[in-house]
């Protein structure tokens, strides 16, 4: 600051403006800088966060489902007949029957290791072929459309009558063989102490000795019987391919992101998308959000990941039949920062542009009034040096400067004036000297004429005199007059800087005013966007949910046309048997006539007709019971026919009901994916919405931050018009000074 004030106005001005539009251009540039970060920051970890939310929410219906697939399948009777019949083809097995079906399924079966389940029929006639042949295909399906390493059904004795997959654990007794102590015997156990009301039993991955020691999970339920106790035990080997298509999606992860499942022993569960390997039960995953997620708490924080890298880690528990998980979400903090360098790069070119075109209008501007304000010193420099012999420049301007330059060309003019009278002064002093002469050359001769003379003399110096106070008082007037009117400019000028001032500072309050306006709008329509994108997503939901019903119901509709074949069928094959009871009805009365006609030649034969009419008259009354049951057999025929075209005709207004709910489902779904359509719209323009808020709420920023320099600029024309009223002053001080001294001069 002291060395600004060593500076003169023309230097001091645009150098200050410069100044000012650099620092100006650096807080902007930093204070974007900042919050952009800020903002990429909060973004990425609000992604993680909804990228987390979707895994945990994705992968708890999976095992949701996986848990009525197993509830399902083992109240299904058919389950009940396989496991009936599996365990009385086992009890079939003459000798060793773990030695003779690994033999048979295993050792014998043509396909490689991993594809023994390919087996259908060993060519056996053994009673457990023939179930094996007719149960296995509709088990096998369910292992592989629904993505389970392996179906395993087990007797109350503990014996592991079936399994899909067919590995060494095939055949063997879960209770005293060598495989009681994993956990697929802890499951059967379980399963069979929690009987068929229980919860089902589940244990976490372990390594698995028949699975090549690869990890290995299992959830199992009790089988019910007829009569309401277990028959046995159904279990399901976990798909660990499931759960990692679901852990291993890139949607919303970017380049390094990861999201997996971590146990209480700090062991992956699901494996890393970027290991070739698994890491499931290898990779041991320590650190403040694993303990946090398997301490029941949710949360984000930047920690030192397994790879010893820097990363954002979202983190939530998730727990499953008593065994609880942590689910992790995490992305490279490097990633996530490589946006924000980018914007840092950009800032510095927009700060540089921006500062050196400011610079130069700031510049340029400044040279307005301090080329023209260093001119009229000049003027005044050289009118103070009696120069009158210039040009008063700038009076045609209608501001400061150009006042200021026609009260100079005032002061030029009353300068000239004064010169002038100085001259007439030293003319009329060079007279009376010549006279002084003459007087004294002709003193004798003109002694009588001196008095008269002398006193004409005395009147022309008072004459000169009375001039000479007349004009210096004049030129006292004006100067005084002028030298007030600059002052008075100066003191506008100070005014003008004082109300700009004022105004600068009312516009920064306005704007702050606006600024937390702007960031308040900016709050409340993020807030309405992430609403819309929770409806979007519920509309989604409500989307699927019609696409599966608008699936049952074509499968309801098929299964009625199917059922309606059938009572056709039904009805045809009545009509058949019916056809069949009056052929035996006929038949049964040309029996009757003929024993009739028996029963009469054997009365004409006597005796020796004895025994054949014995015969005659069985045959008879055969013939009669005949009649009386094919009547029966009629009569319910006719019942079964009745109740028939009623089924059938009930089955085609149920399918008829089926097309129309189906069509229904249809267009509600077509309404559903509108609705969805149009909600993503709204959705998008929310977001546009709070980018323009997010926009006004920066420019406000700027107009805050500009009114405060104009505050500035205000300071430093307040401290020229300063300058002003005091050169001035000191301008006035000399003309006084002056006017004393042509005053002293004209009395002597």
């Amino acid at each position: 600051m002291l060395l600004l004030n060593k500076l003169n106005i023309s230097t001091r001005l645009p150098l200050v403006v410069v100044l000012i539009v650099m620092l100006t251009s650096a807080a902007v540039s930093l204070f974007a800088f900042f919050r952009a970060g800020a903002e990429v920051e909060n973004q990425v970890k609000e992604r993680l966060q909804v990228v987390l939310e979707a895994r945990k929410s994705e992968l708890g219906s999976y095992l949701k489902s996986i848990q009525e697939d197993l509830g399902l399948v083992a109240e299904n009777k058919f389950t009940l007949q396989a496991l009936n019949a599996f365990s009385a083809g086992w009890n079939a097995v003459e000798g060793d029957a773990r030695r003779e079906l690994q033999r048979i399924y295993i050792t014998e079966n043509p396909n490689p290791t991993g594809e023994k389940d390919k087996l259908y029929d060993a060519g056996q006639d053994g009673v457990y072929n023939q179930a094996h042949k007719e149960f296995h295909p509709w088990f096998h399906a369910l292992q592989q459309r629904r993505g389970y390493y392996d179906v395993f059904l087990f007797d109350t004795e503990g014996n592991l009558v079936y399994s899909v997959f067919k590995e060494l654990d095939y055949a063997t007794n879960l209770n005293t063989g060598e495989y009681k102590n994993t956990d697929l015997g802890n499951v059967y156990r379980a399963a069979m102490r929690a009987g068929v009301d229980g919860s089902d039993s589940f244990f976490d991955f372990r390594p698995y000795a028949p699975s090549n020691g690869d990890a290995a999970s299992f959830i199992g339920r009790a089988i019910p019987n007829d009569s309401g106790g277990a028959a046995g035990v159904l279990v399901f080997q976990m798909p660990i391919d499931r759960i990692n298509d679901i852990m291993q999606k890139t949607e919303g992860m970017g380049e390094s992101g990861e999201a997996y499942i971590v146990g209480d022993d700090r062991l992956m569960r699901s494996d890393s998308r970027f290991s070739e390997e698994s890491t499931i039960l290898k990779t041991k995953i320590d650190g403040a959000t694993t303990d946090a997620a398997l301490a029941g708490r949710s949360g984000i924080e930047i920690i030192e990941d397994y790879r010893g890298i820097d990363v954002v880690s979202s983190y939530a528990p998730l727990s499953f039949e008593g065994v609880r998980w942590a689910i992790l979400a995490e992305i490279d903090v490097e990633e996530m920062e490589e946006p924000i360098v980018a914007i840092a790069w950009v800032m510095i070119a927009i700060a540089f542009a921006f500062s050196v075109v400011m610079a130069g209008a700031g510049f340029v501007f400044a040279r307005t009034i301090t080329v023209p304000i260093g001119k009229m010193v000049v003027v005044m420099g050289d009118l103070a040096e009696g120069n009158t012999d210039i040009d008063i420049p700038y009076q045609e301007l209608s501001d400061e400067v150009g006042d200021m330059a026609r009260t100079v060309h005032i002061l030029k003019d009353n300068l000239i004036e004064r010169h002038r009278l100085r001259e007439e002064a030293e003319a009329e002093k060079a007279a009376r000297h010549e006279q002084r002469e003459d007087r004294r050359q002709r003193e004798t001769a003109r002694k009588e004429l001196e008095l008269s003379r002398e006193r004409e003399e005395a009147e022309a110096k008072e004459a000169v005199n009375r001039r000479m106070t007349s004009l210096i008082l004049e030129f006292d007037s004006q100067t005084s007059e002028l030298l007030k009117a600059a002052s008075s400019v100066a003191a506008e000028l100070g005014g003008s800087a004082r109300s700009m001032s004022t105004t600068a500072e009312k516009t920064n309050g306005l704007s702050a005013t606006v600024a937390a306006a702007a960031e308040e709008a900016t709050v409340n329509v993020q807030t309405v966007a992430s609403a819309t994108e929770e409806l979007s997503a519920s509309i989604s939901e409500i989307g699927q949910q019609i696409g599966r019903s608008t699936a049952a119901n074509a499968a309801a509709a098929s299964k009625s046309v199917e059922a309606g074949a059938v009572m056709t069928e039904l009805e045809a094959a009545s009509g058949a048997i019916t056809e069949v009871i009056k052929l035996i009805n006929d038949i049964a009365k040309q029996t009757n006539l003929l024993a009739l006609n028996a029963t009469i030649e054997a009365a004409r034969a006597g005796d020796a007709g004895k025994g054949f009419a014995v015969v005659a008259s069985e045959v008879k009354s055969l013939a009669g019971q005949t009649a009386q049951a094919t009547e029966q057999i009629a009569t319910h025929i006719r019942s079964v026919q009745e109740k028939t075209q009623v089924a059938a005709r009930s089955m085609e207004e149920i399918s008829a009901a089926v097309k129309e709910s189906a069509d229904l489902a249809s267009a509600v779904s077509a309404s559903v994916e509108q609705q969805r359509a149009a909600t993503d719209e709204i959705a998008r323009n929310i977001q546009e919405a709070a980018v323009g808020t997010q926009d006004v709420n920066q420019n406000i920023v700027s107009v805050s931050q500009v009114a405060s320099e104009a505050m500035k600029a205000s300071s430093q024309v307040l401290d020229s018009s300063g300058e002003v009223s005091r050169v001035s002053t000191t301008l006035k001080v000399t003309v006084e000074k002056f006017l004393d001294n042509v005053r002293s001069v004209v009395a002597r």
